[in-house]
C-alpha cells in the first residue's frame, strides 16, 4: 500500500511536471540555414525539416532534445522539434530551420517579435 506522504509526493512531482511543460515563453523567432549538418542534439538537420535551436538557458545541455514546441505568431502556429542550440538567441527565443519559419511567416520578414512558444 502507498503510505499518505507517498501519494503526497507523487502528486507534488505530477503537478511540477505539468506546470513546467505548460509554460508559454514570449520571444523572438528567427531562422537559420542549418548546411544539412549535425545540430547540438547529435541529429542530422536538414532546412526542409521543423527543426527548433533553443537558447543557452533553456536548452539545459540538452534537456529538451527530442521534445516538440509549439510556436504561435499573429494566428499562425507551427511544431518543430528541439534538435539544435542557438548561443546567439535571447533567452527565449527560437531559431528554426526555414521550412519551419515559413510556416509562421515569409522568411524576406526575417524576426518575428512578440511570438509564444511552449513545449507540447
Amino acid at each position: 500500500m502507498m503510505s499518505i506522504i507517498s501519494k503526497a509526493l507523487l502528486v507534488t512531482v505530477a503537478s511540477a511536471l505539468y506546470i513546467t511543460s505548460a509554460a508559454a515563453y514570449t520571444g523572438e523567432i528567427t531562422y537559420y540555414n542549418t548546411e544539412n549538418g549535425y545540430g547540438a542534439c547529435g541529429t542530422q538537420l536538414s532546412d526542409s525539416g521543423y527543426t527548433a535551436a533553443l537558447s543557452s538557458d533553456v536548452y539545459d545541455n540538452g534537456a529538451y532534445c527530442g521534445q516538440s514546441i509549439q510556436i504561435e505568431w499573429q494566428g499562425n502556429t507551427v511544431t518543430a522539434t528541439v534538435e539544435d542550440l542557438c548561443p546567439g538567441c535571447d533567452s527565449t527565443s527560437v531559431d528554426l530551420t526555414p521550412t519551419a519559419f515559413e510556416a509562421l511567416a515569409p522568411t524576406s520578414v526575417g524576426v518575428l517579435s512578440g511570438a509564444t512558444w511552449n513545449f507540447v
